[in-house]
């Protein structure tokens, strides 16, 4: 450390001296030829960026949690703030610089190392692609939780924040949305910002327990920050994901970027800028928090890489409070974004999993990609629970149910029961389809909800291990072109596998 603390007073003949340390914030003097974002070494290793250029003083943002005292020297580094990127991270976890956090994701899998061949620098801050080098969204991105694509569908290359109260049900779709794409061949990267270190040890379980390594686990980078990281770590983690994202975007895969969660990055923020006396905004939070936010998920999106089509999808999470969706972050988020998926804690507490609101939450590009019959099946599910919905207001104050009404909400029951999943099952999207042409040709009207999910669990082994059952089924999906006609397509499975 010391060497390279003295080739760079050698390299830039300029030296500055500590002269307050608020932490994560050191201010120094000196070194003249500092700009904007370089890198600057203490003389005790640790490391910093600077944020602030005043005229008679720098703002830095230590970069470790080692200590810096006063009067301490430091020189410039000449650098911009750069991550290691590659392939040689797929299967691991590392923190926000890009370092290996204790463990790897199966037993004797070596980690990740800075002297690699397949490992290269970036910077973590850079323009969004132009207009030029983008494409529409156009493909249909399967989570592989029915309720979210065939009522809340995304695409591939779309921004959708999720939003919910804590323990609503997010991070159990994400990490199913996650793993099913990178069973469709494309790249996942999940982010914790700031979380608790219980939080991060079950989040990579999730990701990396040895049924989901052994199918997609070398397709999954987990990059995480604890909450007791430096403040600069925390602030820095959704840089380094989009850095790693564009790295595989530019080698022409797709990506799926979970960012968990923008509420609390938001936070640290915040903390950073009213320490350095930034003049705070609404809720405290500083001016320029919505271009910091907008600049990182402006990164995401449709491209054109060597004449082919790759995407970065985002899905960062925002936390809510009571269902208030309202909060200065959540609307910001909700503004910079294609749409939002809403985690209703109470649906959470009547038992529905997931507990998604299909009702408040929206995908503004999602409907384009998809195919003629699942819009179809959209809007049919969709105008049914919102009749039942109505129906079941009025009934609260004991209206008489006639035959027709009583029809209805039992059909209500039934789709719901379509649409719950366990949080460790994930269901094919021609799968998705047949399930909903089954209930809606009435050949479950008599079961009972735990009836209907007996067979749908035995519709789902079927589909898994009868190879003329999956052909059947995606040849009366490539015919159908809306409810009705998959109703009549289907009947030629009807006695067999119903």
């Amino acid at each position: 450390m010391e060497q390279e603390f003295a080739s760079f007073l050698e390299k830039y003949g300029e030296i500055g001296f500590v002269t307050k340390v608020t932490q994560p914030l050191i201010y120094a003097n000196g070194l003249p030829g500092a700009k904007l974002g370089e890198i600057v070494m203490f003389e005790n290793g640790a490391k910093g960026i600077i944020s602030g250029l005043e005229e008679k003083f720098l703002e830095i943002l230590n970069l470790t949690s080692a200590a810096v005292k006063v009067g301490s020297r430091l020189a410039r580094s000449g650098e911009k703030l750069k991550v290691p990127v590659g392939k040689d991270f797929l299967g691991k976890i590392i923190d926000p610089l890009g370092r290996p956090l204790g463990v790897t994701a199966m037993p004797g899998k070596p980690a990740a190392s800075s002297g690699s061949s397949e490992i290269i620098y970036r910077d973590i801050i850079s323009a969004p692609v132009g207009i030029t080098g983008r494409k529409p969204v156009s493909r249909a991105l399967s989570t592989g939780v029915s309720v979210v694509d065939l009522l809340a569908p995304l695409g591939k290359g779309q921004r959708e924040v999720v939003l919910g109260d804590r323990k609503s049900g997010k991070t159990q779709f994400l990490i199913r949305a996650l793993l099913s794409q990178v069973e469709e061949g494309a790249v996942g990267i999940y982010c914790i910002i700031g979380k608790s270190k219980g939080v991060i040890r079950q989040t990579y379980h999730a990701l990396f327990e040895v049924k989901n390594y052994k199918r997609v686990g070398n397709g999954i980078i987990m990059i995480a920050s604890s909450a007791e990281d430096p403040a600069s770590m925390i602030y820095t983690a959704p840089y380094t994901a989009m850095t790693m994202a564009e790295y595989f975007r530019d080698l022409g895969h797709d990506v799926v970027l979970v960012l968990d969660d923008m509420t609390t990055h938001a936070k640290v923020y915040r903390e950073i800028s009213l320490l350095g006396r930034h003049f705070p905004g609404r809720n405290l939070y500083p001016g320029d928090i919505f271009s910091v936010h907008a600049a990182i998920l402006e990164r995401a999106g449709s491209f054109v890489v060597n004449g082919k089509e790759a995407a970065i999808t985002c899905l960062p999470v925002a936390e809510t409070a009571q269902g208030d969706l309202v909060n200065y972050i959540v609307t910001n988020l909700m503004s910079m974004t294609d749409g939002h998926l809403f985690f209703d804690y109470d649906l959470f507490l009547e038992g529905r999993r997931p507990a998604l609101n299909p009702f408040i939450s929206v995908t503004r590009v999602g409907h384009q990609v998809q195919t003629p019959l699942k819009r179809d099946i959209g809007i049919q599910a969709l105008s049914l629970l919102n009749s039942a919905s109505k129906l079941r207001f009025f009934a609260k104050f004991g209206a008489e149910l006639n035959e027709s009404v009583r029809e209805t909400l039992k059909k209500e029951e039934q789709i719901i029961a379509i649409f719950e999943q366990d949080a460790d099952v994930i269901i094919q999207s021609d799968l998705q389809l047949i399930l909903f042409g089954f209930f809606w040709s009435n050949l479950w009207k008599d079961k009972t909800q735990e009836e209907i999910k007996e067979t749908i669990a035995k519709l789902r082994e079927s589909y898994d291990s009868d190879q003329t059952f999956r052909t059947q089924a995606k040849s009366a999906i490539d015919r159908s072109n809306s409810v009705k006609a998959l109703v009549a397509n289907l009947s030629l499975l009807n006695k067999k596998y119903v």
